[in-house]
């Protein structure tokens, strides 16, 4: 699998306003009409991250839906994280590395 020129990395940013109910027109065309475009092993751990932060209810159980909806869009198009090189930027940052990217797999 492997991006080639052209072809757009999406960000949890843009992900998740495409997700809004009453979403930005742009954001939700390019999650709906485009085909170029890809999501990080990151994006997804980010997305599903802060589903489960919201309260349990009628939220979260909708976020879980559109997630589950862009995984199956996106299925083929998913790019795996090395978790060696996720680490040590973290590290060379400064940051700790913690049980969430402890769940990001080769």
């Amino acid at each position: 699998m492997k991006m080639t020129r052209g072809e757009l990395l999406l960000d949890s940013n843009g992900v998740s306003e495409g997700m809004k109910p009453e979403s930005e027109p742009l954001a939700l065309a390019i999650l709906i009409e485009t085909r170029d475009h890809w999501l990080s092993a990151i994006t997804l751990l980010e997305l599903e991250f802060g589903g489960y932060r919201l309260p349990a209810g009628r939220s979260r159980r909708q976020t879980a839906v559109a997630i589950a909806r862009i995984v199956s869009r996106y299925e083929d198009r998913i790019l795996p994280v090395d978790r060696a090189s996720v680490v040590s930027q973290r590290l060379n940052a400064g940051r700790a590395f913690g049980a969430a990217e402890a769940k990001v797999r080769r």
